[in-house]
């Protein structure tokens, strides 16, 4: 009996930008004032299987990456997403650590 090819998981990656929840405005700051975010990366994993009556199925799981904080949220797109491409480096970092440890990430 041949061995059926398992489907691989799709993985995407989504920028994620968080106001910074440590910041507050310093005296004679307007409120207004920009302040700083975090930018993280949003992992999401799909991975096929079928179900006891042959249906196709999809076990999603996800996981953010820690982040970088203090960042000035008037800053650049250009500097956001090579901030974010930082953070899909640290996700593959951890994805790979997953498989070194015995977790299957096919």
């Amino acid at each position: 009996m041949p061995i059926k090819e398992r489907k691989r998981p799709k993985v995407s990656f989504k920028m994620m930008t968080h106001a910074d929840p440590d910041y507050t405005p310093m005296e004679g700051e307007e409120e207004s004032a920009s302040g700083y975010m975090g930018i993280t990366c949003l992992v999401t994993i799909e991975t096929p299987f079928k179900d006891g009556e042959g249906k196709q199925c999809w076990s999603i799981s996800s996981f953010e990456t820690p982040g970088l904080w203090g960042i000035e949220a008037d800053c650049t797109l250009k500097h956001q997403k090579e901030t974010f491409n930082d953070e899909i480096k640290i996700a593959k970092d951890i994805l790979n650590a997953l498989v070194r440890y015995g977790y299957e990430v096919v």
